[in-house]
């Protein structure tokens, strides 16, 4: 399913005669290419979003970005995805990650797009009778507020739990696109998905460009 969160207008500045403009809503996926089909070795998540922004760059995407998901999606056993299927099965067998981009049909915005991960640091704990313990997920919402807050240049997109395959309680590897769930231990790491100005040419003056937006402060209750 896709859940619309929306924003009432007030009923007082239209009429019959001046009604709102609606916003025409557009998705595109990009999926991850195989690069060693032996191995079944993927893109990184860098490289997929690298085209997502070539795509901006050659205006393959008009209007301004809403929102940047990464989906789970069940592959066949040779790796293959259909993101458009509203069938799910993420907990079992191969999976793909696709990256999909929501956008407002208009006039193409100079931007880029950009993801952040933060990522439970290990605590104590791990090994035959006792279960390893790592930070909470408020820790990881207080140290990505903190980070928003210092690049105010940012426009924050959505923030999104997201579970990873451990490698080791030290390794980490958020970039990975796949992964069998068969077996191993997961964790859940907290992604930010933003926007950002793309590079200012040095001949602009500083007059003419627009000041940052506020930050953002994240919050969990």
């Amino acid at each position: 399913m896709i859940r619309l969160w929306i924003q009432p207008f007030d009923t007082r500045e239209y009429n019959e005669k001046v009604r709102p403009i609606v916003p025409q809503i557009q998705f595109r996926d990009f999926e991850p290419r195989i690069l060693d089909s032996r191995n079944n070795t993927f893109e990184s998540i860098d490289e997929v979003v690298a085209r997502l922004n070539g795509a901006i760059n050659a205006e393959e995407i008009t209007g301004k970005v809403l929102n940047v998901q990464t989906l789970a999606c069940s592959a066949t056993q040779d790796w293959k995805v259909d993101p458009q299927s509203t069938q799910s099965k993420p907990w079992v067998g191969k999976t793909v990650f696709v990256l999909r981009v929501y956008y407002a049909l208009g006039p193409t915005h100079e931007e880029e797009v950009g993801l952040a991960d933060f990522v439970p640091q290990y605590l104590v704990g791990g090994g035959m009778f006792k279960r390893p313990k790592f930070e909470s997920q408020s820790c990881l919402l207080r140290k990505a507020s903190k980070w928003l807050s210092e690049n105010p240049e940012i426009n924050f997109c959505s923030a999104m739990s997201l579970d990873v395959k451990l490698k080791s309680m030290v390794s980490i590897d958020t970039k990975q696109m796949s992964v069998t769930r068969e077996t191993g231990d997961f964790i859940r790491i907290l992604r930010i998905a933003y926007t950002k100005p793309r590079e200012v040419s040095a001949d602009i003056p500083i007059s003419s460009t627009l000041p940052p937006p506020p930050p953002v402060y994240l919050e969990h209750r």
